[in-house]
């Protein structure tokens, strides 16, 4: 889950907009949403972190069956650690794989799923 407004230091806090883009393709479907965070900087927003992709879907199939489709979801925790005076961000990253394939009669599906963590660390103008 991503919170309304993401606190970095003692004084200082973000808040995020979200921007979700859905595709209409039956065959190649498609979503993703991405993240910006601001913060207030001397009466005006800075741009912190740019349209960080914190979920996509998208696959490819034959609209029967056989296809692959990948679903990445990803979390923010704040780590305790500061950079430049700004808290890491931890990224948990949840990402499943689908494959189906048609067998005699039915359509199977294998799943797989990994697990991923990583850091956005602020270098003085944005998390990267």
């Amino acid at each position: 889950m991503i919170p309304d407004y993401i606190i970095f230091n003692n004084t200082t806090r973000a808040f995020g907009v979200r921007v979700s883009y859905n595709g209409s393709s039956r065959p190649n479907p498609f979503s993703e949403t991405q993240l910006s965070l601001y913060i207030i900087d001397k009466n005006s927003l800075k741009l912190v972190l740019n349209n960080y992709s914190i979920s996509r879907s998208g696959g490819e199939w034959d609209t029967n069956c056989a296809g692959e489709f990948e679903d990445r979801n990803s979390t923010f925790d704040i780590d305790k650690t500061q950079t430049n005076n700004y808290n890491n961000i931890i990224v948990k990253t949840t990402t499943v794989k689908s494959i189906s394939t048609p067998t005699n009669d039915d359509c199977i599906s294998k799943e797989t799923t990994k697990k991923s963590t990583s850091k956005l660390i602020f270098n003085g103008k944005e998390y990267k």
